[in-house]
């Protein structure tokens, strides 16, 4: 795992086009998160075909590369990694990883056709659009749309937009298994922040989103930022518009914290963008966050950068760092589940999440979310008009009571979705 963090710490900085000097180390009171991150290397490393042996087994190398999305990042770098680890690569090994790559790279490039054809719709549609994360922040990360793996698109419009963005992909064939009927799609619009769709013909999955950051909707004119500062990137030859650097960075340290920064994939784009952010420009972006209530996401993205990464980050970012007392448990919390190496349960994530955020509002609303924001579980159960909509509140508890007590009429559970 040590030389799949060499790999992407080379690919961020040669994207960037420069290292990241006169910055201050992160230093934490605490917990040592640093040991922390070591002893979640050595684990992984187990795991990651021998690298650290000197006899790399390249299916187990590819199979701990594409779990972290990282097949094509540490393809680039490969010589040079193994050759400053004193390990010379096997020809098989080069090839294997050559394929994988090329095999990714033909998945994203797919992906990004996906993503030109739901944006397109929308666009003829008369609404604003921009894509984030994904292909958009390959090419802003790594200045290549396929050298990050994906296997789905994120498209951002305005709340206003959602419902009318909604209806035109939905004409136009996408499909979705989360979307209530038609004539509750306001009310759905209010009470969630996303749908996922899928595309017709390839299956692709293409989540709208009508907030970039859960809750950033109560703040409109950091929200309506986004787009005032939003940046065009070429991906796969076409123009896109996307979110700026640090409009991005602050996205993915939310997304990340969401999923306890359980892949090395995120980690390894939070470093690269953040490598992109000049030192007279950290000051303003960590007002950013905390306006928008994600401050401690933020750090916890960096901190990770930090321990993984080594990243030096400028003194008035590394200051706000030691001065929160429950950064160190959240970068404890994150290493334990990289080097358990298996998928963390909704429970512990849950947790990691709410501490990671700002306010105590925000984390009351989401285990409010969590036990009555209804899904389509609820408006499978029974068909109500518009006006009832806040009946399925009651009706979600109810069927979680009975789905944890063992009834056979808890709705099964929920598909699983592959995370990028």
């Amino acid at each position: 795992m040590r030389l799949l963090l060499r790999a992407a710490a080379l690919h961020g900085a040669a994207a960037a086009g420069r290292a990241v000097g006169a910055g201050a180390p992160l230093e934490h009171s605490g917990e040592a998160t640093g040991a922390d991150a070591e002893r979640a290397g050595a684990t992984a490393a187990d795991r990651s075909g021998g690298l650290l042996s000197g006899k790399p087994d390249p299916d187990s190398l590819i199979i701990f590369a594409r779990e972290h999305g990282m097949a094509g990042i540490l393809c680039a770098n490969l010589r040079r990694v193994l050759s400053d680890a004193g390990i010379e690569p096997s020809v098989e090994l080069v090839e294997r990883l050559e394929e994988e790559a090329d095999r990714q790279a033909a998945v994203s490039l797919a992906v990004c056709s996906d993503m030109f054809r739901a944006m397109d719709e929308l666009r003829r549609c008369g609404i604003e659009a921009m894509a984030f994360k994904g292909p958009a922040l390959s090419v802003q990360a790594y200045g290549d749309a396929a050298v990050r793996s994906f296997s789905d698109v994120d498209i951002l419009v305005r709340r206003r937009d959602a419902v009318s963005a909604i209806a035109a992909l939905h004409s136009a064939g996408w499909e979705s298994r989360s979307l209530p009927p038609r004539r509750l799609w306001e009310a759905f619009v209010r009470h969630h922040a996303e749908v996922q769709t899928l595309s017709p013909g390839t299956g692709t999955a293409v989540d709208l989103h009508w907030e970039a950051v859960p809750g950033l909707s109560k703040r409109p004119e950091l929200e309506e930022g986004l787009w005032r500062n939003s940046k065009e990137v070429a991906a796969a030859g076409r123009a896109t518009r996307t979110l700026s650097i640090e409009d991005h960075l602050v996205v993915l340290c939310a997304h990340g914290s969401k999923h306890s920064w359980g892949r090395l994939g995120w980690t390894c784009d939070a470093l690269a963008m953040a490598r992109r952010i000049g030192e007279d420009r950290w000051p303003a972006l960590l007002e950013k966050a905390r306006s928008a209530g994600c401050l401690r996401m933020l750090l916890w993205g960096v901190a990770m950068c930090e321990s993984l990464f080594g990243l030096e980050v400028p003194e008035v970012m590394a200051a706000e760092c030691r001065r929160d007392g429950r950064l160190p448990a959240l970068v404890a919390g994150a290493a334990a589940i990289l080097a358990r190496g298996e998928t963390p349960g909704w429970m512990e994530t849950a947790r990691l999440y709410c501490r990671s955020m700002d306010d105590t509002r925000d984390r009351l609303a989401f285990w409010l979310g969590a036990v009555f924001r209804p899904t389509e579980y609820e408006w499978r159960l029974i068909s109500l008009p518009p006006g009832l909509f806040w009946i399925y509140s009651v009706i979600r508890p109810a069927r979680l009571a009975l789905k944890y007590a063992g009834s056979p009429f808890s709705g099964g559970k929920r598909p699983r979705r592959q995370r990028t």
